[in-house]
């Protein structure tokens, strides 16, 4: 499993290759190739996701691959970061689909929960967590914080991909059940992706660098916020059959 998640990152990856090492034609096979051990990979991971007899064994080996410290940059080789970026793409299109064509697999819904757990924990494990660096901040009546950005962590470009894909998972859940759907999380997923985005997502949005990938992570987050705010302001319109879950203060505090 962990060796298919590094075959789709790794293959969906921009070549190294240029005019100068490679003729055109040349090129365009190394890239039929990659796109065809990626959609292998892709088609695989999906078929072990959605069987009863392997969709537990299968997920659990892709949130091992997933559950990584983002600050300890030393310990991470770009292998691990590769396998964890194809975990996460794999499962979460087994989650979420890809809407609204695609729906995700109504076997792992019991999943959903945990699986928001581990993905705001490791994105938020790119920022300092120290008492020097956290600044708490009342907002709506609840304590949130203001988290200052790991710099040497920041520093480390494959560690974008990693956050990349976690902020497009978290894209297709709310695409999947806030802009396509009529947001019908249960208490306690509605409890994980709040925490997900108030500490993984949120402190991205004062950091406004130069790099591609970090301001295509930016730009992902803001869309989120957008359709989520959108979502709930169109629940706090609804009179008759108001979505029963998120109320007022948590709307609020959202």
């Amino acid at each position: 499993v962990t060796s298919l998640c590094h075959f789709l990152s790794a293959a969906e990856s921009t070549p190294d290759t240029n005019e100068e090492t490679a003729g055109a034609m040349f090129q365009k096979e190394i890239l039929a190739q990659r796109q065809f051990v990626a959609a292998s990979a892709a088609e695989l991971l999906w078929i072990l996701l959605s069987s009863e007899e392997t969709a537990c064994t299968t997920t659990d080996a892709l949130l091992d691959a997933i559950d990584i410290d983002l600050s300890k940059t030393d310990n991470l080789s770009g292998e691990d970061c590769a396998r964890a970026a194809g975990a996460i793409r794999a499962l979460s299109a087994a989650l979420w689909g890809d809407p609204p064509s695609v729906k995700g697999v109504p076997l792992l819904r019991f999943f959903w929960e945990p699986v928001l757990d581990i993905l705001g924990r490791v994105t938020s494990t790119i920022f300092h967590s120290s008492d020097c660096t956290i600044k708490s901040s009342d907002i709506a009546g609840r304590v949130s914080c203001l988290i200052v950005l790991n710099e040497g962590a920041f520093d480390d470009s494959k560690l974008y991909v990693i956050v990349l894909e976690i902020v497009l998972s978290l894209r297709r859940l709310v695409d999947s059940e806030m802009v396509y759907g009529s947001g019908d999380l249960c208490p306690t997923e509605w409890e994980a992706f709040t925490k997900a985005i108030d500490f993984g997502l949120a402190p991205w949005l004062l950091y406004q660098g130069e790099d591609p990938l970090q301001l295509e992570i930016c730009d992902e987050i803001s869309a989120i916020f957008f359709q989520l705010q959108s979502f709930l302001l169109k629940c706090a319109q609804v009179e008759v059959g108001f979505h029963q879950i998120v109320d007022n203060d948590e709307r609020q505090y959202l």
